[in-house]
């Protein structure tokens, strides 16, 4: 239940802007890497 929410939440960041999602498919479970620009575009993921 938490997973749902927290990946949600980043998509939303990433349609904002703020970050960059790259997947990492067939790895057993779906891994989420996150990428930003600066400290203030990782100030607003945390």
């Amino acid at each position: 239940m938490k997973r749902k929410q927290f990946v949600k939440g980043v998509e939303q960041i990433a349609q904002e802007g703020a970050i960059q999602i790259f997947q990492e498919f067939n790895t057993g479970m779906e891994e989420i890497i996150v990428g930003v620009v600066g400290v203030l575009q990782f100030d607003v993921l945390k």
